[in-house]
C-alpha cells in the first residue's frame, strides 16, 4: 500500500535507471480518463477533430515551443488519446516527463474551462489518465515504424470499430437474435 491510505502502490511505467532528459526520440501515448471520445471521431479512416480536438492539437504544438531543447515530430489526436514523438536534442532541459506533464496540465485546465463555458462536452474529474505510456525510440528504423503507426492510426481505429461491429452482429446471429 502507498502512503495514501487504502490506495495500492502504483508501479512506474518508466524504464528503470533511464534518464528521460537524455537526448533522443521518445514515443508517447496520453489517454483521456475513462477513454471518453472527447476529441472528435474517425470518418472513412480520417480523424475528424472536434473543437476540443483542435484545441488539444494546437496545445501540443505550442507546448513544444516552450522547450528550446525539444522538437515535436509526428503526432495525432485521436478521439480518446494522443500519440506523439518528442525529440530531445540536448541535455540540460526539463526532459520528457516535464514536457508531457506541462501539456497535460495546460490542456486539462483549458478543457475544463471551455466545458464550464459550454464550449466542450463536460467531463467528470480530470481530462487525462494519470501518467502516460512511453517508448524510447531505438534507431531510425524504429522511428520510421512509429511515424507510420501514427499516420495509419485513424484507419486502424476504423478497421477495429468495423470488426467489433461485425463480431457483435455475428454473436447476435449465433444466439438467434436478429442483427441490426
Amino acid at each position: 500500500m502507498s502512503r495514501r491510505r487504502n490506495h495500492p502502490e502504483r508501479r512506474s511505467t518508466r524504464r528503470p535507471g533511464w534518464d528521460y532528459t537524455s537526448p533522443g526520440a521518445y514515443y508517447v501515448t496520453i489517454n483521456v480518463e475513462g477513454r471518453l471520445p472527447c476529441f472528435g471521431r474517425v470518418v472513412d479512416g480520417v480523424m475528424d477533430r472536434s473543437p476540443a480536438g483542435e484545441t488539444i492539437a494546437r496545445a501540443w504544438e505550442l507546448n513544444g515551443e516552450r522547450y528550446p531543447e525539444v522538437t515535436l515530430d509526428a503526432f495525432i489526436v485521436m478521439p480518446d488519446h494522443l500519440h506523439g514523438i518528442v525529440i530531445i536534442r540536448r541535455r540540460g532541459g526539463k526532459g520528457l516527463i516535464r514536457v508531457v506533464q506541462s501539456f497535460k496540465s495546460i490542456t486539462d485546465r483549458t478543457y475544463t474551462s471551455c466545458a464550464e463555458n459550454g464550449w466542450f462536452p463536460r467531463i467528470d474529474g480530470r481530462l487525462w489518465q494519470r501518467s502516460f505510456h512511453d517508448h524510447i525510440v531505438r534507431d531510425a528504423t524504429d522511428l520510421d515504424r512509429i511515424r507510420h503507426y501514427i499516420e495509419a492510426n485513424p484507419a486502424r481505429w476504423e478497421a477495429k470499430r468495423i470488426a467489433a461491429e461485425n463480431d457483435l452482429d455475428h454473436a447476435a446471429n449465433n444466439r438467434g437474435y436478429p442483427s441490426s
